[in-house]
């Protein structure tokens, strides 16, 4: 029979619930740590010391692709040249997705130094979303404008200052390079786009839009279509037509274009204008 004020008791059963609190507030510990590891683990992102491109079971894989070819055959006007500067300010810094890849090119009179990108390189974070527990800020924003938007904003600067017009404008070359050298060589998970800043003329010794625009049936047939043809699999074109020559940029040129790039795989999904 027990006794209700046998102080014996009291001290195991106060000892008892003490040991509870004890393992539970261990446990409860326990699971923070568990859970914050986790968290830790999941918010950093490998990227490859090459590119910067997020890495998916051993392999650099963008968020997205877009490709970028800026035509310097003839020199841009100062509106066009600002408005390409525009555009690439609000590519760089608001509409590409972190982890995204970017290939810029350049359509010049040299076929062969058109080959590869100028630069490739994914956008890294620029520190606006850092984790203030396991991420430095500073050493982020840092990380974006030298290894990101420092390089791009120098060779903007360079592709528009050019001041001399080339006897050649390898459009179509250009962009076979790209589809190469860009679209075939990375695993992509999410979009792919193709911006192309251009009086749309290819002008080269088998193919020239300064002669008149065929029709792209006539055109199909033809060896030269056969020997510049691009892979754009399901790639998104955007065009901004540089206006240089209004009596050749028509309607009848811009649906060459549009059937050109559908019988690749893309579709012409804008078509911005800028003038002379």
């Amino acid at each position: 029979m027990s006794n209700e004020n046998d102080p014996f008791e009291s001290i195991d059963d106060n000892q008892s619930n003490n040991k509870t609190f004890a393992i539970v507030l261990l446990l409860t510990i326990t699971c923070i740590l568990v859970v914050a590891a986790v968290y830790l683990y999941f918010s950093h992102k490998t990227v490859d010391s090459t590119f910067g491109c997020p890495v998916v079971n051993g392999e650099p894989t963008p968020v997205g692709h877009t490709i970028v070819l800026v035509d310097e055959t003839d020199p841009l006007s100062p509106i066009q040249a600002d408005f390409f500067k525009v555009q690439m300010e609000q590519l760089v810094r608001k509409q590409m997705k972190d982890g995204e890849l970017l290939s810029l090119y350049s359509i010049s009179g040299d076929p062969n130094s058109n080959r590869r990108p100028l630069i490739e390189v994914c956008k890294p974070r620029d520190g606006s979303d850092a984790n203030p527990l396991n991420e430095n800020e500073k050493l982020m924003k840092k990380r974006f404008y030298e290894k990101f938007a420092k390089p791009i904003d120098k060779l903007i600067e360079k592709l528009t200052s050019k001041k001399e017009p080339e006897k050649i404008s390898p459009i179509m070359e250009t962009i076979q390079f790209a589809s190469v050298n860009s679209l075939r060589k990375w695993n992509v998970r999410g979009e792919r786009k193709l911006l192309i800043f251009s009086d749309m003329l290819q002008n080269t010794e088998g193919f020239s839009l300064y002669r008149g625009t065929p029709s792209f049936t006539a055109f199909e047939g033809s060896p030269y279509a056969s020997e510049t043809k691009a892979y754009l699999p399901n790639v998104g074109v955007q065009l901004y037509y540089f206006v240089n020559d209004p009596r050749l940029q028509t309607k009848s040129n811009l649906a060459f274009w549009e059937q050109y790039f559908l019988k690749d795989g893309a579709t012409v999904d804008s078509v911005i204008p800028v003038g002379k």
